[in-house]
């Protein structure tokens, strides 16, 4: 990879990042055992002219490709019959362009992978409740079996979004660390159980025992102390300032408020 900067200067945005990641293959990868190597990436990185220069380095790539990047067209439309697909190759590259009507038109880019062997799929028909078999070109089965995790995973993920939204990054980066630890925990709890449960039946048993630690009902056992500075007491109508400390609460309370709230035991 000569002149890395300069060619990296014309490609868009996520080749950019596919080459760059790509990099200890390049370096550590010699050329002719670069042949068993297949690399699958989404619509926001795939363009023809990655799946090129991948090539010319010796890596093949299967990637699903949004309409506005390719010149050319397919004529696959959502008025076409479910599992309908059209193909076009170009000889000198080897780049298969794919389009298959699914619950919408869907296209792919692949130089590794074309239409045959079909593969099945089951889809449901319109107005029909049974699933039908369809074939579908072989670029899509591949696809599938080895990018489905991935949106399986942003699936579980979205099934728990939080009601509350902000525009700050470290907010929706914070959110989705929450969200794809407890999709992770899904899959882990069914690999392990008979009875299959979804995300968002294990969020809520999460956060029903995490609400369920933090209540300041009755107690058997409340170990208080007095801390050297006072606090104002953590009730909302109270504005007492106290130095009485609830280890077990983790909170401020006066005396009036601690005997409301729990057990004189």
């Amino acid at each position: 990879m000569d002149n890395k900067s300069e060619k990296l200067a014309n490609c868009t945005l996520g080749s950019r990042v596919v080459i760059n990641m790509l990099q200890v293959v390049f370096r550590n990868v010699h050329l002719r055992n670069r042949e068993d190597l297949h690399i699958y990436f989404d619509n926001l990185f795939t363009s023809p002219d990655l799946l090129v220069h991948l090539k010319k380095y010796g890596l093949v790539a299967t990637g699903t490709v949004r309409a506005n990047r390719v010149n050319i067209k397919n004529a696959i439309t959502e008025k076409d019959e479910r599992g309908k697909w059209e193909v076009k190759h170009e000889k000198k590259s080897g780049l298969n362009f794919i389009t298959v009507m699914d619950s919408k038109p869907v296209s792919l880019l692949s130089t590794a992978a074309g239409v045959t062997p079909l593969g099945k799929v089951k889809r449901r028909q319109k107005g029909k409740k049974e699933k039908k078999e369809l074939d579908f070109p072989n670029a899509f089965m591949l696809y599938n079996q080895f990018m489905g995790g991935v949106d399986l995973h942003d699936q579980r993920c979205n099934a728990i979004e939080p009601i509350i939204r902000s525009k700050k990054w470290t907010w929706i980066i914070f959110i989705r660390i929450i969200q794809s630890a407890i999709a992770n925990s899904t899959i882990l709890y069914n690999l392990f159980h008979e009875k299959k449960e979804s995300t968002k039946f294990l969020a809520m048993c999460i956060s029903k025992d995490y609400l369920s630690k933090a209540r300041t009902g009755k107690s058997s056992v409340h170990e208080t102390e007095k801390q050297h500075l006072p606090r104002y007491c953590c009730t909302s109508k109270c504005k007492i300032r106290t130095r009485k400390y609830c280890k077990t609460c983790k909170l401020f309370y006066c005396d009036n408020c601690f005997k409301k709230t729990h057990s004189t035991n």
